[in-house]
């Protein structure tokens, strides 16, 4: 018979950004172990329920219905919730794989574009005007280089420095304005619980792409350091 764990069995991730770790990781480490003592999930079965319940949040943004928008964000803040799930059940039934990693961050680049697509129909049932469908191009946008520069800064022929993410001192601050996907899930869920996915359009468009944009420059930057220091 296997050993039951509890929520302190649970490891803890230092690179989860300050919202995360304060207030979806104490909900999820709760979770994990009913999962593990109850049932005969893997961490890859809990990816692809967290997907779906994520999905189901998309489809009732584009009602724009406000009841149905916090349906929604309820749905698309338990479905992110699952997704931290899955690495902890997986972790705890050593189970851990390449595999998994793959499947989660491809689910990861299938929905994202989606939920933009869907908050701006959505949007446009509430205010009908036409640059919202140019305010949802510019986030998409933005989704697409942010993922491509993150992701090619990431390939090992490219070195860089890794900063460590704290929850204390400087680390605190970076933790807390690094963008990750984290940001831009609880942003829509936010919008769409006070019916403002117009706002939320605009801040993706805007800030999102002056973000990358800044990012784009650091990393350049870095990388370039990296090169000439490597030439010398």
């Amino acid at each position: 018979m296997k050993k039951k764990i509890t929520t302190k069995d649970v490891p803890d991730r230092e690179n989860d950004q300050l919202i995360t770790h304060w207030v979806h990781r104490k909900i999820s480490r709760r979770i994990t172990p009913f999962l593990y003592n109850h049932t005969s999930l893997t961490g890859n079965q809990v990816t692809v329920i967290g997907f779906l319940f994520c999905m189901a949040g998309a489809a009732l943004f584009t009602t724009g219905v406000w009841k149905c928008l916090i349906w929604g964000a309820v749905l698309l803040e338990f479905g992110y919730i699952l997704d931290l799930c899955d690495g902890e059940l997986a972790r705890c039934r050593k189970e851990s794989s390449y595999y998994g990693g793959y499947l989660d961050s491809a689910l990861d680049l299938i929905l994202d574009p989606l939920l933009i697509i869907a908050i701006t129909i959505g949007a446009y049932r509430i205010y009908p005007v036409t640059h919202i469908w140019i305010l949802g191009l510019a986030s998409l946008y933005f989704f697409t280089v942010f993922y491509v520069t993150a992701r090619f800064y990431t390939l090992n022929q490219i070195p860089h420095k890794v900063v460590k993410k704290k929850f204390s001192g400087f680390g605190k601050w970076y933790n807390l304005f690094f963008y990750a996907r984290q940001w831009h899930i609880n942003i829509i869920a936010v919008g769409a619980l006070l019916n403002q996915l117009y706002l939320v359009l605009w801040g993706l468009a805007v800030v999102g792409n002056l973000y990358w944009f800044a990012y784009f420059i650091m990393q350049h930057r870095s990388v370039r350091s990296d090169f000439l220091k490597k030439k010398k």
